[in-house]
């Protein structure tokens, strides 16, 4: 019996590093877990790595850019949908400009505000 039977939690940015293993770890412990990225094929990379070493993991994929308000309801409500309720929710999804602040577009910041 792991320590999150009968949790749900739903993880932005989980198609890769920090949130990819928040999730493998959410479902070691028994939770239920919606996974949410922009990029379909890291979420596909990162459900594969969670069902080699959990074999019961409940895994619904969503792929959306969360910085999109839309996209952001969405996946709450498919959470919810799916899973019944929803106990967590890590918003680990992020991004950053890599030039300098100085030289970032108006859109560009808002962009990563949204984000972020």
């Amino acid at each position: 019996m792991g320590r999150l039977d009968g949790k749900s939690a739903l993880i932005t940015g989980a198609g890769a590093g920090i949130g990819a293993a928040i999730a493998k770890l959410f479902c070691a412990e028994g939770a239920a877990v919606t996974l949410v990225d922009m990029d379909e094929a890291a979420l596909n990379v990162t459900r594969l790595a969670i069902q080699q070493s959990v074999s019961d993991a409940r895994i619904q994929l969503f792929v959306a850019d969360i910085g999109n308000s839309d996209a952001a309801q969405a996946a709450v409500k498919l959470a919810i949908l799916n899973h019944g309720h929803l106990d967590t929710l890590i918003n680990n999804a992020a991004m950053r400009n890599n030039s300098a602040l100085s030289d970032a577009t108006p859109a560009e910041g808002q962009t990563m505000l949204s984000v972020n």
